[in-house]
């Protein structure tokens, strides 16, 4: 095998990199963002009765060695304890929402998404915690929490059969086994994994193709290690070792378990029975599996299934026999319980209830009823609980209305008070739709909501509530009313909204969609409603009603070059004119005649994911996109980033510029009269003020014109440890600077102030300068992509997929907009110089040349990029040893027609992690000479022809 001397590849890399320069951007100036309404304040639940607690979102149970009940707090993002005086005391977290804290005291940690608990044989509390792909278990022992394991890394989505290799991804759920280990399970790669007490990961059930939605079943009764699962998600491990899982979708669910003896069967499934029946063998009857598993001391299994009147806990008795441990009453619960002694509890309505002997009887062991809950009304603003705050509106006295959907009220702000405005703290029943049921005619406070979409004010300061399907009106008498909609969605189906949807008649009596998701109202008394027709949301139509009360829909009869059922959000301008956005053209606005003017020039960048958008008092316009972040549009039309998406900052940044915020996921907008800017941010659970955005000073941001791999090839699918390069203006220093390896030996991530982050990870950064970056994206990158065939003995088969990812040049702490680019586990591509020929070296090192070819039957050295994982896995910015691609496929050369296997695919030695190497021997038959196309090809992906990349072959 051939490893040339990494001087002379220098050179040739070096060389085939094409530098660049361009202008330095200036210094910027800072504006000021605060919370003004709610807090973290976790320690009030310390010493309160905790039946008089208002719980936020208690989200999963569990029963400690103390015989103790914990309540897992969503939203609060704590974990509580019931002492046995029934006084809640808080165990872990701040209810700040960050992941931090590991190595001291769990109650001065804090948690990000924490969505699961289990105790250990030894008492210690385990918590899964962390976003979709990036989720730790963490371990408390003794008022301490250290993290024991982290998910989503080191290797890619699906590649490889070993957990080096992949890493464990998707949706993941655990339990603790009797012998102290994890066990944990995998939907996107079909396995159920071990994690001993030394760390030691192994797989222990699952051999089919790590892809999503292409599970399999089969396997029972031989060794679980090869067997098929299809999607497995909830997990129990009973005392005797037994591991239950759920395995399959709905469809066809079925709980099946792994013996001690390591083999596999299926313990329930789905049959003619819809659901469990009671009294039958667990073998005879069917299974409607929801929420998770549990087992007891005595090894009975019981799980949350449908039955007859609702939601049952079932069980499987000692005499193999279904059993009914609960039937529904009058609360309504969720499939989240736990299990102790003798006793069940379960989690309702932002309450914890101990279930009775008696079918349908229960006791509040903790949270106060919704209805009662006040959640610090009456009291500061800032002192207050927000749920979910998900949509604002501010009136013209500057009163702030809040709509928290989960706490099903409207809220209101005044002077730094907050007050209950409307709604009686229960879910409006989905059979209520309109009427007194649902409490028109009445006092708001009295009535009851569906779900709090968005929030308006109109001229009479009438506030308009979007509620699912309809539009409701609190007059300022604070009597509610329904303004429009019967709570049905329109016949037509979403092809486009007409007289079949009540267009020409009377609002109250027109359908509108699926759900309303934004409503405006003009000084005149004229509503502007977006609504949903499809559950997917993919179709969205603007309603009118004028001052008289009949609906119309904007479409191509009032704006001939709108668009209307592409839009994705609206505002109105000085309660006038409408701003209307569309995912195709960006930026319209409709004036009062219905006459509509494009606004973003076809030049200008688009905002496909652009929900909310807020009018100032100047003709400024702020628009949230989830997938950007917070922009400011100018009145001369000129647009800039006020704060961008973070992923590795949960400073909340109260104080400084909004620039160097953190938000959560803006949920709404809105203004004052003298222009101030309030953003619901409901991940944190709070509503923020950035003050006079308007008079924020312009920043000089890095701009990113293209994002190409090392053929300068643009929108190409890259992989994770492929060499990329970003084009644009004031990317970094106006003289080029290279990079070098540090006192660590590695190549840095930060360079002359310049960093690059992908999907919030930093890469490493190889070159600088004003115009060009040349940087690696991180080994860690999460990818979708190809996948090998769950059955080795046939011709493989690849299923494909890939994912967008989000490149971000920050330079002096300023962020670029982000670029997209596709990822996959693999995306071969070959390093050419500038006369086309390619970076390669002969058999005796010497770079190939024209006056230099290789001859047929010797062994070429190619250099590249794109070409994934190695084993064992790279470190990024390190100085490569040997080492091999991940398996995503075989390896081969194409060469004049020729596939040729690969001797050698791998990190090149003595080079920065990411340069691929592949060593091949020339066919002896080649007949070609002079210069001959080459291709490399891993699995499917195959390096770009165009241009073809030239290899210079001698004559035989």
């Amino acid at each position: 095998m051939l490893f040339p001397h990494r001087l002379v590849v220098s050179s040739v890399i070096v060389t085939a990199l094409h530098l660049c320069a361009g202008p330095s951007p200036a210094q910027t100036g800072a504006c000021t963002i605060e919370t003004v309404v709610g807090g973290h304040d976790v320690g009030r639940f310390d010493g309160m009765a905790a039946p008089q607690a208002e719980l936020l979102s208690p989200f999963d149970l569990a029963i400690g060695p103390d015989n103790l009940l914990y309540i897992l707090e969503y939203r609060a993002k704590a974990i509580l304890r019931v002492t046995p005086a029934g006084v809640l005391e808080v165990v872990a977290g701040t209810g700040e929402r960050a992941l931090g804290g590991d190595g001291g005291a769990a109650r001065l940690a804090s948690f990000l998404l924490p969505t699961q608990m289990r105790f250990g044989p030894d008492g210690a509390l385990y918590v899964l915690d962390g976003p979709f792909l990036r989720k730790s278990i963490r371990r408390i022992v003794d008022g301490t929490i250290t993290t024991v394991l982290e998910t989503g890394g080191p290797g890619q989505f699906g590649v490889g059969d070993t957990v080096d290799e992949t890493g464990i991804h998707g949706e993941i759920s655990f339990d603790i086994g009797p012998d102290g280990a994890i066990y944990l399970t995998s939907d996107a790669l079909h396995r159920i994994y071990r994690v001993d007490p030394d760390g030691s990961v192994a797989t222990i059930a699952g051999s089919g193709d790590p892809v999503p939605d292409v599970g399999g079943y089969a396997g029972d009764g031989g060794p679980a290690i090869q067997a098929e699962l299809d999607r497995p998600t909830s997990i129990a491990v009973g005392p005797d070792g037994v591991i239950y899982f759920a395995d399959g979708p709905t469809s066809s669910q079925r709980i099946r378990r792994i013996l001690p003896d390591g083999s596999i069967q299926t313990y329930m499934s789905r049959s003619v029975y819809q659901y469990a029946q009671v009294g039958f063998l667990r073998e005879q009857t069917g299974l409607s599996l929801r929420g998770d598993l549990h087992v007891d001391r005595q090894g009975r299994l019981y799980w949350a299934d449908t039955g007859e009147n609702g939601l049952e806990i079932k069980r499987i008795g000692l005499d193999d026999r279904v059993e009914s441990v609960w039937s529904p009453g009058p609360l309504a619960v969720s499939d989240r319980f736990a299990v102790g002694e003798g006793e069940i509890y379960i989690v309702g309505a932002a309450q914890v209830l101990r279930l009775g002997e008696e079918p349908g009887t229960s006791e509040v062991i903790a949270g106060a009823s919704p209805a009662a809950s006040s959640f610090g009304d009456g009291g500061r603003a800032l002192d207050a609980s927000l749920v979910s705050p998900s949509t604002l509106v501010v009136g013209s006295d500057g009163e702030i209305y809040i709509g928290d959907p989960f706490a099903a009220r409207i809220r209101v702000v005044r002077g730094g008070t907050i007050a209950a405005f409307a709604g009686n703290g229960t879910a409006r029943p989905p059979e209520a739709i309109v009427g007194s049921a649902a409490g028109d005619g009445g006092p708001a406070g009295n009535a009851s909501f569906r779900y709090l979409n968005d929030l308006a004010i109109g001229p009479d300061n009438s506030v308009y509530v979007a509620d699912e399907a309809i539009v409701r009106r609190i007059l300022p008498s604070g009597l509610i009313e329904r303004y429009a909609g019967t709570g049905q969605p329109c016949p037509s189906g979403g092809e486009r909204f007409g007289s079949d949807c009540g267009d020409g008649g009377p609002a109250v009596e027109a359908q509108l969609g699926t759900s309303v998701r934004q409503i405006q109202v003009d000084r005149f008394g004229n509503g502007f409603i977006l609504a949903n027709e499809s559950r997917d949301g993919r179709n969205r139509w603007v309603r009118r009603v004028g001052a008289d009360g009949v609906i119309g829909t904007i479409d191509d009869a009032l704006a001939p070059n709108v668009r209307a059922g592409d839009a994705t959000a609206i505002e109105l301008e000085s309660g006038e004119n409408l701003w209307l956005n569309t995912s195709r053209d960006g930026l319209w606005k409709l004036d009062q005649r219905g006459k509509a003017t494009l606004q973003s020039p076809p030049e200008d960048p688009r905002y496909p994911g652009v929900e909310r958008m807020a009018a100032g008092p100047g003709g400024d316009l702020y628009f949230w996109d989830g997938a950007l972040g917070l922009f400011h549009r100018r009145p001369d039309g000129s647009v800039r980033l006020l704060t961008p998406i973070r992923t590795d900052d949960r400073n909340l940044g109260d104080g400084g510029p909004p620039r160097d915020a953190t938000t959560g996921a803006i949920a709404d907008l809105a203004t004052d009269r003298v222009g101030n800017l309030y953003l619901a941010d409901s991940s944190n659970r709070v509503v923020r003020r950035i003050n006079s955005p308007q008079d924020c000073p312009k920043i000089d941001r890095p701009r990113i014109s293209a994002v190409t791999d090392v053929a300068f090839r643009r929108s190409v699918l890259l992989a994770p440890g492929s060499i990329l390069s970003i084009f644009g203006s004031g990317l970094g220093p106006p003289v080029g600077v290279v990079g070098a390896p540090g006192a660590d030996g590695r190549f840095p991530s930060q360079l002359e102030g310049v960093r690059v982050l992908v999907n919030g990870q930093e890469a490493t950064i190889l070159y600088v300068s004003g115009s060009q970056i040349n940087a690696i994206i991180p080994y860690t990158t999460e990818v979708l992509g190809r996948y090998r065939s769950r059955n080795a003995s046939s011709a493989p088969f690849f299923s494909v997929g890939a994912i967008r990812a989000n490149v971000v040049v920050v330079r002096d702490g300023v962020d670029s907009d982000p670029a997209r680019i596709n990822l996959g586990p693999a995306a071969p591509v070959l390093i050419s110089l500038a006369d086309g020929r390619i970076a390669a070296l002969n058999q005796d090192g010497s770079v190939n040349g024209d006056d230099n070819p290789a001859q047929p039957g010797a062994i070429v050295v190619l250099f590249g990029s794109g070409g994934g994982p190695t084993t064992p896995p790279s470190a990024d910015g390190s100085i490569a040893e040997a080492a091999p691609l991940a398996a995503h496929g075989p390896v081969s050369v194409l060469i004049d027609g020729h596939e040729v296997e690969a001797l050698y695919a791998g990190a090149a030695p003595g080079l920065v992690a990411g340069v691929l190497q592949v060593n091949f021997r020339i066919p002896k038959d080649l007949q070609s000479t002079g210069r001959v196309g080459v291709q490399l090809k891993i699995g499917f992906e195959v390096s770009p022809a165009n241009p073809l990349p030239q290899l210079a072959i001698g004559t035989p």
